[in-house]
């Protein structure tokens, strides 16, 4: 396995290729174009992500640990295909529109003021999260663990109180009413 420790990547382009068995050690990538790019058995570890661009790459049996993906966008990735027992990630301010995190693990996930637009978290634990800020329009929660989660200042959120577990989960008012949308009620 090829490894990269501390160092600094800035502006560079990896579209269309693909990364196998490379592990990133206490990198920064920068302002760097990631788009389409299929990761294969590849590790970050302690890696700091700004403005970069993940637009429909494949992440295949990647680990992800302390890893922090600030001002980026990572529209269209099927996160389950990275391996489920090393995703220790924090996304903010980040465009995550489109993707998959249906079965993931994520308690205790930051997913701070994104847009998490049309995204599925069926099946997903995301207990004692911090979700604040994030726009989650049209996004799917289904038999999905918010416990303890933080949605103060959540958006456009659609989450059934039936169909999913959101004993102490923090909201604030007026996006609160989004947990009442489905019960076939009138609110004035």
């Amino acid at each position: 396995m090829e490894i990269s420790e501390k160092e600094n990547f800035h502006k560079i382009s990896f579209k269309d290729q693909t990364l196998k068995n490379k592990a990133f050690i206490k990198c920064q990538f920068s302002n760097c174009y990631f788009n389409e790019l299929v990761f294969n058995e590849t590790s970050f570890e302690d890696c700091l992500f700004k403005n970069c661009d993940f637009s429909l790459s494949k992440l295949m049996n990647c680990r992800f640990t302390d890893v922090v993906f600030q001002s980026s966008k990572l529209v269209g990735i099927d996160w389950t295909k990275s391996s489920k027992m090393f995703l220790d990630i924090s996304f903010k301010e980040c465009k995550l529109n489109h993707s998959i995190f249906s079965g993931l693990n994520w308690k205790k996930i930051k997913i701070e003021n994104c847009e998490a637009r049309d995204c599925d978290f069926t099946d997903t634990d995301l207990s004692e999260s911090s979700l604040t800020g994030t726009d989650f329009s049209e996004s799917i929660f289904s038999n999905t663990k918010i416990t303890g989660a933080n949605l103060s200042h959540a958006s456009n959120y659609q989450i059934n109180p039936n169909l999913n577990n959101i004993k102490r989960a923090r909201f604030t008012f007026p996006q609160v009413i989004g947990l009442l949308s489905h019960l076939d009620i009138e609110v004035e």
